[in-house]
């Protein structure tokens, strides 16, 4: 019997996100062949496949009108507060415009999360609680920002905190495969690379061992994470949409498709 995507998903988050590790950086992009996932099976550990997927029909206008719920600044004070009424369509919304308004350095983004990571390692939460709510300041619909901070949250003994950032990362997750599978035509869409793994973690219960960036050939720059999953006894290769990184990248940093 299919399981109920968003518990499911909690459940996964919960199981990984204490004791993680954190990932390393990405290395250098290798030059090879990059071959079709059409034939891999693209679904959450324990879930079925997702055959089709609708059309994000929210236009960027609407995150502009101060007037629809579409607005970015209201969406944003949505997430801030942990409220858990934010729908996927706004969470979405929230990035497309971030994106489009170049509102998201992923860079900073990326040192942000990689800094609140060893923070955890270290043990030391409360430095690691500061640096991820800068980090969610930036990006409020980050998947590791509300990842890391729950974790702290929860090693100092604040339930209620921790559990709310968890449920708020849920639902975010759950946001971005209701429009998404990480097929290459349907890309993960997210705010930086590391919620890349984040996404592996919580949905496919492993860590990327190599990611491989690409510009496609409608110049769409696409993360491929590469990684074995025990759980579902499968080598997985998915896509996230990164091209509002390409700016800050040169030549030779990805692969180009021909």
């Amino acid at each position: 019997m299919k399981k109920n995507l968003f518990t499911l998903l909690f459940l996964l988050l919960a199981h990984f996100m204490f004791g993680q590790i954190p990932p390393p950086p990405p290395e250098p992009p290798a030059k090879e062949k990059i071959n079709s996932d059409k034939s891999s099976s693209l679904r959450m550990y324990g879930e079925e496949v997702q055959a089709v997927f609708p059309k994000f029909n929210i236009p960027l206008s609407l995150s502009n009108d101060k007037k629809s719920i579409y607005y970015f600044k209201n969406v944003e004070e949505k997430i801030i507060q942990l409220d858990s009424t934010v729908t996927a369509e706004q969470i979405i919304s929230l990035t497309k415009f971030n994106i489009s308004k170049n509102n998201i350095d992923p860079t900073l983004l990326d040192s942000l999360a990689n800094r609140t990571y060893k923070l955890n390692e270290e043990k030391n939460y409360t430095d690691a609680i500061k640096t991820a709510q800068i980090l969610l300041k930036k990006s409020p619909n980050n998947i590791t920002g509300h990842k890391e901070i729950s974790l702290a949250y929860k090693k100092i003994g604040e339930e209620n905190l921790s559990a709310k950032h968890l449920g708020m990362m849920s639902k975010i997750i759950t946001s971005i495969f209701k429009y998404g599978d990480g097929n290459s035509e349907n890309p993960f869409l997210i705010n930086n690379f590391f919620e890349g793994f984040s996404i592996y973690e919580a949905a496919y219960r492993c860590k990327p061992k190599k990611v491989t960036l690409i510009l496609d050939k409608k110049q769409r720059l696409l993360g491929a994470y590469n990684g074995y999953s025990a759980a579902m006894d499968q080598i997985l290769i998915k896509y996230s949409e990164l091209s509002h990184w390409k700016p800050q990248l040169k030549e030779g940093d990805y692969t180009v498709l021909k």
